[in-house]
Order: structure tokens, then sequence, then C-alpha cells
């Protein structure tokens, strides 16, 4: 796709455009904020690197690309004369999310790239985002609310790694910034390779990041296999600034003012002026979905059951479906959703909460559409209507009987007050990355690849795709298409579709030091429609294996775990009614469990089967989510009481070819 590269004139943002043009997109446009007064070498920025940003023209005339330049907001409005080394940036909204905040410098990138998107049809954005999830989640938040894809081909990549493969391929830098114990002065201009033996032992020694992350210093490219026809910078003229004549751990830079872009053989190549992005230009996104509300001829079944535990905890389960025989699934979509959220304002209504629930407390959302076919038609809907909510989800295609329609499945969680900021939400733990990376498939939705919400992490569905073009690993699971990376090399026979699947669930667990893969309770579906689903689900080492007839993008399987922290391993027996079969799980001392059973009981014994689990839980109240899946004549909705605990169950209609499955998510309260 057409790309802008967001250009610091660092390492980082010159060689993940390079890396962009390896994967086949095309940067067509390089874009740089930097301050509105040339006397200005460095902002004080939350996010943007400005020091060096007089000789980013000359990169851009590097990479033989137009380059774009929009116009730092200040804030507060300080004296270039009274503060001449460093002036503050405009960071309204500092937390590690963002929306739309007028007056934010993130707002000045937003017109930068509105422009390139209306002036030059980019449809993508890479920026060289490597740990910072602050600077990832801006740059996201932009390309989200503009149509654009977020490319980050750095992203999470192990920093000594990424510097060996700068070093292995020519991509040169010289430091211009140092802030940090151990560098001083002298150590401006000199390369990475020369810094290299220093940046080892100073990791080494004071656990600093060799690749500058922590801000112990920034670059300037002088020469990298993204320029074209061997062009590199020399640096003709330049001084070294002291903001901080610390003993120990000055703080300075080098401010160029002279720079020339040379061809291989030396010969001066011009450098053409910059693009101003206009101060006052527009920034138009795409048309606001519709609100939330009843459909006309659209009518939803719903069933909800709702608790609240000692905690102070509320949670509930919402189940809808709805029928697609006269209407389109996306019409069926938006009457879900807007279902959801009605049922979500009564269950405020009637508990006395305030401010009421509402979409961004659901934690987990299962879907089930009639066709694996139609995803693309309801996701569409989805996204829009979900809009700044980040539930896990996971999608399979079911039935309903003689009428196929939509079926979705909500887990609801409200409590303990966290922040004077949001003092209502619960405490939650939110992995979600927007940005095409060889870490891990984006989410293709607004939801998450992790949410971990007290004892529990959900985790989304995943499926095997090469997250750097979000497409199907190819059958021979060549390693060209999914090369190693991120500091761990991977054998060969991890390339089938349950391997990197499996991969890609470990990637997501590396954000969650606090679980193992120990503590996973996981059901993989293998898609009945592609000639390896069966072998790809059995090899994939999941809990409860259960066939379906589509799944999206005719994958072969989609794996969905869940996690249960500092857990022990559970057996229940199940007999007498299924002997030999017992539930097989994970339970913490807290009450919270999780369980599978090749089995799919009726719901007039599911008292029986659940008493000894909650016996052995030593749960004597609260909320319990069950899953069936069986060859059901329709998916439907129902809720009993098992003591004091609310059962909320649902009867998924697969086509499981003999195989049955049932799964329960105790999320009970301990009797004090």
């Amino acid at each position: 796709m057409r790309c802008l590269a967001l250009l610091s004139g660092g390492k980082d943002s010159v060689y993940a455009a390079h890396i962009a043009n390896e994967w086949g997109h095309e940067v067509v446009v390089a874009g740089n904020l930097a301050p509105s007064d040339k006397g200005v070498e460095e902002l004080d920025s939350w996010t943007f690197q400005t020091v060096g940003h007089l000789a980013v023209p000359a990169v851009s005339a590097a990479m033989g690309v137009p380059l774009l330049q929009a116009c730092i907001s200040l804030s507060p409005p300080l004296s270039v004369v009274s503060v001449p080394a460093c002036i503050v940036g405009s960071s309204v909204s500092v937390g590690i999310t963002y929306t739309e905040t007028k007056g934010d410098e993130i707002e000045d990138l937003a017109r930068l790239v509105a422009y390139a998107r209306d002036h030059y049809a980019v449809q993508g954005v890479v920026c060289g985002a490597l740990f910072s999830t602050y600077q990832r989640n801006r740059v996201e938040s932009i390309c989200e609310r503009l149509g654009l894809t977020s490319i980050a081909p750095l992203w999470r990549v192990e920093q000594d790694v990424l510097l060996d493969r700068m070093d292995a391929c020519g991509h040169s830098s010289i430091l211009v910034k140092i802030s940090s114990e151990g560098l001083t002065t002298t150590h401006l201009g000199k390369t990475l390779v020369q810094m290299r033996p220093m940046l080892d032992r100073l990791n080494e020694d004071m656990e600093t990041n060799v690749a500058g992350e922590g801000g112990e210093y920034e670059t300037l490219t002088i020469a990298s296999p993204g320029f074209v026809n061997g062009r590199h910078l020399v640096i003709t003229e330049s001084e070294n600034i002291e903001v901080t004549p610390d003993k120990w751990a000055p703080v300075a830079h080098m401010r160029v003012t002279g720079v020339e872009v040379q061809e291989s053989d030396s010969t001066p190549v011009a450098i053409p002026p910059v693009i101003r992005v206009p101060d006052d230009y527009t920034v138009t996104g795409p048309t606001p979905s519709p609100p939330l509300g009843p459909v006309p001829g659209v009518e939803c079944r719903c069933q909800t059951v709702c608790g609240s535990g000692d905690d102070g905890v509320t949670r509930a389960v919402i189940g809808v479906t709805c029928p697609v025989d006269s209407v389109s699934l996306e019409a069926a979509t938006h009457a879900a959703i807007s279902r959801i959220q009605a049922e979500l304002l009564s269950l405020s209504e009637a508990r006395g909460l305030s401010p009421a629930l509402s979409l961004l407390d659901v934690v987990s959302v299962f879907v089930g559409i009639p066709s694996a076919a139609q995803f693309e038609q309801f996701n569409s809907v989805y996204k829009a209507l979900f809009q700044g909510a980040s539930p896990v989800r996971s999608c399979v295609e079911v039935h309903s009987g003689d009428t196929a329609g939509l079926t979705l499945s909500v887990l609801v969680v409200r409590g303990v007050p966290t922040s004077s900021a949001e003092p209502w939400r619960y405490n939650r733990q939110t992995l979600c990355v927007r940005s095409r990376s060889d870490w891990a498939p984006v989410v293709v939705g607004p939801y998450s690849q992790g949410c971990a919400v007290g004892d529990v992490l959900f985790v989304s569905g995943q499926i095997p795709l090469v997250p750097r073009h979000m497409t199907v690993l190819p059958e021979d699971g060549t390693l060209e298409t999914y090369p190693p990376g991120h500091g761990q090399e991977d054998d060969a026979p991890t390339y089938t579709p349950a391997g990197v699947t499996r991969r890609h669930i470990a990637r997501v667990l590396d954000e969650y030091p606090q679980y193992t893969m120990e503590d996973c309770v996981s059901i993989g579906w293998r898609n009945t429609n592609t000639s390896h689903g069966e072998d790809e689900a059995s090899s994939a080492g999941v809990s409860l294996p259960l066939s379906v007839t589509g799944l999206p993008l005719n994958l072969p399987v989609e794996i969905s775990p869940l996690f249960i922290r500092d857990s022990s391993a559970l057996s229940v027996s199940l007999a007498p009614l299924f002997p030999g079969v017992s539930l097989e799980g994970r339970c913490a001392d807290s009450g919270v469990a999780v369980c599978v059973a090749p089995v799919c009981p009726s719901i007039a014994d599911l008292p029986t089967l659940l008493a000894p689990l909650f016996s052995e839980c030593g749960v004597e109240k609260g909320l319990v989510q069950v899953s069936l899946f069986a060859a059901v004549p329709a998916t439907r909705f129902d809720t009993l009481s098992v003591g004091g605990v609310s059962v909320f169950i649902t009867s998924h209609s697969v086509r499981t070819e003999g195989q049955e499955g049932m799964h329960v998510l105790v999320l009970g309260q301990v009797e004090e």
C-alpha cells in the first residue's frame, strides 16, 4: 500500500521505512513534526524526537521522497530567548491511551497525516515504535480516526537484535543527543557501531537500553539501505549544546547546522524544499456510524444474568440472538449490539450504578455467525459500533436451526475504584496492538489481543495469519513468508497453522508475566471445510478440540485460550452421568476456575454436575458462565441457580460431527 513514513531522522524511523518497503509497501512521502521556530533545536515532547530536525530534509532527500512538515504546538508558550535549549511541547492527554484532544501535540500529527492522505493518497502510516506503547497508541489512534492502516515493522523486536540487523545491512546512525549515566558530550557524533561496546557495557552494568528506548540517547541516520542510489549524509557544520552539565549523567545534544546529501560517488544531491502543512488544515475522518438503537423489522432474543460479590464487583453475562432470514447480517449486528447496550442501561438503573454500564465495561465477546463467509459484513458494523471498547473476541460459524442467526454473548465486569479519572472502572490490563508488525496479528476490529481482569486473562481467538500482511499462512509455511525474529529463533516445524497460532498466543502471554502456559485452558476450533483442519486442531495441544463448518477467512484452526493466575490443576468427575469423564481445568484460591469436558449435558443435569465443581473450588455464591457445544436444534440461552451461584448457559448450535463439549468459567467469590 502507499504509505507515509513518520520521520524523525533517527535510526528507528528510517529503518522502519526501509523495512516497510521491503515488505512490499511503497513509502511515497515522509512526514516530520518540528518546532515552528528554527532557532529551537529540541522540544520537551512526550512523543516526538525533534533534536536534529534541521537535518531531516536531507534524510528525506536521501530516501528520494518529498517531506511534509507540521509545526508542534507549544504549551505553555515559552520564550525562545529565555529557554534557548528546550521548549515544552503541548501534551494535554498523557494517559497510555489517546482520544482526540484539542490543543494536544498529537492533533498536529493528525493534521500531517490527514494532509498526506488527502494529497498523496496514502493508505498506511509507518512509524518506528519499538517498545513505546504510548507512542504506538497515538499513531494508531490517528490512523483509526482517518481510516488508515498503522504499520510498525520494529514493534517488540529485541533491542540488541535490532542493532545487529541495522549493522549487518549498513544502516548507520550517529548520536545527536545523550541523556544517560556513562555518556558524555564526547560521544556526540559517534556512530552506533563505534558506541556499541560501551552501550553493551552500560546495559550490563546499569541495565540501560542498548537501543536508547529509555531516552538514553537519540540518533541521526547518515546511511541506510533505504537511501536510494547509495546516498549518504555528510555533516559539514554542527555544535554541541550542553543542557544539563551534570558530572555523571549530562544532558547534551548536537545542533546540526550544515549537512549535505551525496551520491555513492560523492556527487552532491540537491535537497528539495520542505512542504509545510497549514496550521489550520482541516482533519476529516470517516462518516460517523449510525447511533445505537432498535432496527425496524429486527427482533432480538435476549437473556441476562447479573450478580455482585463481596469485592464490590458487578458481573453480568448477556446473550443475544437475531434471525437473519429476512434482514441483512449488517442490520442484525446493529440490532444485537443495540440490544446489549439497552440491557446494560437497564441493569444500571436496576442496580443504581453510576455512571451507567456501557460497551466499555464488556470484557469478552463470543460471536457466532451463520456463515464464515459473512465475517466482513459482520465486522464492518461491529467496528463502527464498538468504537472505544476493547473486549477480547472469538468468532466461529454456528447455526440456529432452520433459520440461521447471529449470536453474541458478552461478559461484563464493573466494580472497584482504580483511578481518580475512572473511579468506577474495574482494574483491568488490556493489550490492544493495532499496528502491523512481525510481533503477532493485529486486531481487525475494536477488540484486544488480551484482557486481564482479576485472576483471569482472556485472550482473543488466535488464528494462523502472517502478522505483517494479515494474510493466511501459506500451506507450505515457508520461513520466507514469516521469518524468525524478536530475539527468538523458531524451529521450522512450528511454521504450520497450529504452530504459528501457538506462537501468537505465546507472544500475547509475554505481555502478561503474571501468567504462564500452565495456567491455560483452551478451546480449539477446527474447520471441517479445510483439508488439514482436523490435523491442525489436534496438533495444537488444546484442552477441548471442537469442529465447526467454518472459520473467518476459511482458516483451518482458531484457538481460544483462557488463563487463571496462580492456579492449580483441577479435575472433577462427571460420574455417574458420564462415567470415566471429568471436568479438567485450572482453579485459583479465590475460587475462580475454568474447565472443559468433551460432553454436552442437558440443562436439567447441570446442577448435579456443577455442584461438586463448586464444592471443589470453595464457591458458594457468584456467577458462572457455561458454554455447551453440540448439534442442538438452535442456539439458545438459559439461566439457573445452583445454591447461591447464578449460572448463565449458552447452548451453541455447531455442526460437531458427533463431537460435543462443555466449557465452564467460574467467576465466584469465596464465602467469608
